[in-house]
C-alpha cells in the first residue's frame, strides 16, 4: 500500500529525488522524505487524535508534503485545503470552511499561524484543534500507531464546494493502490516517468495524480508554484525542457492559458518529451486541443500526445482515459437529438455541428460505466454511472447525500453524455442545464463561447439562469469580466450567442473589477454567481 511503497523505495532509491520545487530550488530524495516525515508523525501522534480528519491548510512546498505523509503515518485521515487568496471572495471562503468545520466536528486544523488567525477570526465558534505550522516540530515525540490496515481511511479529498458544504471523500489504502496500479497501466507511467505540475494538491488532479502516483512508482515529480505558473505560464515549459518530462496534467482552461498567454518569440520549447499531455477535470473542448496543437506542433507536441482524462474523487481519481500514442476521438452531434435525456445523439458532418466532443478514452481496469437507463445501447444521451473496485463507500457523516448518490453499487455522477463502440463522450452536467423555452443549454458551453469573444477575460464568464414567472422558464444570464469598450462587447456576445446558438440572452452584466466567483479549484461557481447575481451584486 501508499506508505509501504514509500518506504520500499527509501531503501531501494535513497538517493533518487522523488519531489523538487522549481522557483526554491528544494528538492527531497526518497530518503529524506521518508525520515522527515516519521519525525513529523512522532509530532503529531501527541495530539491523540488517531483517526480524525487533519485540514492543512498551506502552499505547494516541502512542509505541506511532510505534513500530509506524517499524517497518514500518524493514524490522521489528512485533506490538503487552500489559503485564502485574493482570486477567492473571502465571504464565499469562509462561510464555506465555517460550514464544512462545524460539519466535521471533530479532528484539527494545521495552518500557518497567519492562517491560525485568520480562521480563529472569521470562524471563531470553530470546534477543531487549531494547530500552527510554524509550532509542530516543537511538540514532544510520541510512539507512532500501528500500520493502517488496507481498509483503512488513508486521507480525505473534499470537493472545491460549489453546491453547498464540501463533500468529504473517505479514500482507503487498498482503494489508492488498485486505482494507482490500474490507471498507471491506462496513462503508461512506470518508475522512469517525470511529471511537470503546477496543481495545486488541493486538487485531486494534483493530489492523486501528480504526487500520489509517482511515490506509489518511485518516479519524480516536478512542482510550480500555482500563482507563479498563472502569471508565468512558460514556467511548465522550462521545467518539461530541463528535466525531459514524460508525463503533465492540466485542465481544459490550462492549455488555454499556455496557447494565450506565453509570449510568442522565436524560442523553441523542447517538449517532444511528454508522452502524454492529459486533459482532465473539465469538459474537454477540440478547440482546446486544436489551438495548443497548433501553437506548439513546432515544439514537439503532437496529436498523439494529447489525451483526455474523466476522473472524480469518489472513485480515487481516474473512470476513463484515451490511450497515448493515439490521437483522441472527436464526435460532431446535430442539434437535433441532442440534450435530451434518453434520445439519441445524432452524428453530423463537422460543419454541420451544433457541438463537437472529445472522447474521454475506454474505462482503465476495474470500472464499469453505463448510461442511465439507456439499455445498453451506444449513442444514447443521459447521466453517466459508475462501478468499481475503487469505488468510494460513501461521503464523510453524509447519509443522506451518500444515499442519493450510490445505488445499487452504482455511483450517479450527475455528468452527462454518451457512449460509442465502448468509448465515453462527457457533456456536461445536469446542474449545469439552463432550460430556456424548452431548450436544455449547458452552461459550460456558453461560456466557451463567449470566452472567444476579444475582450472578454479568459476563465472570467458565467452562465446563469433565472426562473421566470411570466415565461415559466428560466433566463439566460450572462455575467463576465472585460478589459474595452463595454458596449461593443455585449453586442459581440449577443451576436456570438445568437448565430450559435439561435438564442438572444436576457440580460449581460460586464464589469472591469473582479466580481465572478471561483471556487477553489478555481472553476466557476455558478450557484454563489446566480446569487450575486439576485442579490444585486452584479449591478
Amino acid at each position: 500500500m501508499f506508505l509501504g511503497h514509500v518506504e520500499r523505495h527509501a531503501r531501494e532509491r535513497a538517493a533518487q529525488v522523488a519531489l523538487r520545487w522549481s522557483q526554491t530550488g528544494a528538492e527531497l530524495t526518497y530518503s529524506e522524505l521518508w525520515a522527515r516525515t516519521g519525525e513529523r508523525a512522532q509530532r503529531l501522534a501527541t495530539l491523540g487524535l488517531e483517526g480524525a480528519p487533519l485540514l492543512i491548510f498551506g502552499a505547494n512546498n516541502p512542509d505541506a508534503v511532510i505534513s500530509f505523509i506524517a499524517a497518514m503515518r500518524a493514524g490522521f485521515a489528512p485533506s490538503f485545503m487552500p489559503l485564502p487568496a485574493a482570486r477567492f471572495d473571502d465571504q464565499a471562503f469562509w462561510s464555506g470552511h465555517a460550514a464544512l468545520f462545524a460539519h466535521l466536528g471533530q479532528g484539527a486544523v494545521l495552518a500557518p499561524q497567519i492562517a491560525v488567525d485568520a480562521i480563529r477570526l472569521e470562524c471563531p465558534t470553530i470546534g477543531l484543534t487549531l494547530i500552527a505550522s510554524e509550532e509542530i516540530d516543537g511538540l514532544a515525540a510520541s510512539p507512532l500507531p500501528a500500520r493502517p490496515p488496507a481498509s483503512a481511511v488513508a486521507l480525505l479529498q473534499h470537493s472545491s464546494g460549489t453546491t453547498g458544504v464540501k463533500k468529504g471523500v473517505p479514500l482507503s489504502y487498498r482503494a489508492i493502490d488498485v486505482q494507482l496500479r490500474a490507471y498507471a497501466e491506462a496513462v503508461e507511467f512506470d518508475s522512469d516517468s517525470i511529471i511537470a505540475s503546477w496543481l495545486p494538491l488541493y486538487h485531486d488532479m494534483g493530489l492523486i495524480a501528480c504526487l500520489l502516483l509517482p511515490l506509489t512508482f518511485g518516479a519524480e515529480v516536478d512542482f510550480i508554484d500555482p500563482f507563479y505558473w498563472t502569471a508565468h505560464p512558460q514556467s511548465l515549459f522550462e521545467v518539461v525542457e530541463q528535466r525531459r518530462a514524460t508525463h503533465v496534467w492540466l485542465p481544459n482552461f490550462a492549455f488555454r492559458h499556455l496557447e494565450r498567454a506565453v509570449r510568442r518569440t522565436d524560442r523553441i520549447w523542447a517538449l517532444g518529451s511528454v508522452k502524454a499531455w492529459v486533459n482532465c477535470s473539465e469538459p474537454c473542448k477540440p478547440e482546446t486541443f486544436a489551438a495548443f496543437l497548433a501553437r506548439y506542433a513546432d515544439h514537439g507536441v503532437t496529436a498523439s500526445s494529447l489525451t483526455c482524462c474523466y476522473a472524480m474523487a469518489e472513485t480515487v481519481f481516474a473512470v476513463t482515459q484515451s490511450p497515448p500514442g493515439t490521437p483522441v476521438t472527436i464526435q460532431h452531434v446535430a442539434a437535433i437529438g441532442f440534450g435530451e435525456i434518453g434520445e439519441a445523439v445524432v452524428p453530423c458532418s463537422p460543419s454541420e455541428a451544433a457541438v463537437s466532443i472529445l472522447g474521454c478514452g475506454r474505462t482503465i481496469p476495474g470500472c464499469r460505466v453505463r448510461i442511465r437507463d439507456a439499455g445498453g445501447q451506444d449513442r444514447i444521451y443521459g447521466e453517466i454511472e459508475v462501478a468499481a473496485e475503487f469505488l468510494f463507500d460513501g461521503y464523510f457523516q453524509a447519509a443522506e447525500r451518500t444515499a442519493m448518490a450510490l445505488q445499487d453499487g452504482w455511483y450517479r455522477t450527475g455528468d452527462i453524455g454518451f457512449i460509442d463502440s465502448a468509448e465515453l463522450f462527457v457533456c456536461g452536467r445536469l446542474d449545469d442545464r439552463i432550460i430556456v423555452g424548452g431548450r436544455n443549454l449547458y452552461a459550460h458551453q456558453i461560456e466557451q463561447l463567449i470566452a472567444g469573444v476579444p475582450g472578454v477575460a479568459p476563465g472570467r464568464v458565467a452562465a446563469i439562469g433565472v426562473y421566470h414567472p411570466d415565461s415559466g422558464s428560466e433566463r439566460l444570464i450572462i455575467a463576465a469580466e472585460i478589459s474595452g469598450e463595454s458596449e461593443a462587447i455585449s453586442k459581440m456576445i449577443i451576436q456570438t450567442l445568437n448565430t450559435s446558438l439561435g438564442l438572444r440572452p436576457a440580460d449581460v452584466r460586464l464589469f472591469s473589477d473582479r466580481r465572478i466567483i471561483k471556487t477553489t479549484s478555481g472553476k466557476v461557481d455558478r450557484k454563489r454567481n446566480r446569487e450575486r447575481y439576485l442579490s444585486g451584486g452584479f449591478a
